[in-house]
């Protein structure tokens, strides 16, 4: 990843940040019957694959992040640490 911002649109450039972000996965314990938040159960958790409301809280933190100077960046990939 470099360091500095590119020097034309051809040069690759990540964008990375993080923030605490409170979001769960609630799921019920059959024997039980308690509800608990816990990754989702799948291949990785689910990290680069979140689902389609996370992805849109996702974009209003990425847009109260880089304001309007942000408002054309796309993301290309995901990693949600749960």
């Amino acid at each position: 990843m470099p360091l500095t911002a590119p020097i034309s649109d051809q040069d690759p450039y990540t964008v990375k940040f993080c923030r605490d972000e409170a979001y769960k996965n609630t799921v019920k314990h059959e024997a039980s019957g308690q509800e608990f938040s816990s990754p989702p159960d799948e291949p990785g958790q689910a990290q680069k694959e979140p689902n389609e409301a996370l992805k849109r809280r996702l974009e209003l933190v990425k847009n109260g992040i880089l304001g309007e100077a942000g408002k054309d960046v796309k993301f290309d990939e995901y990693r949600v640490c749960w």
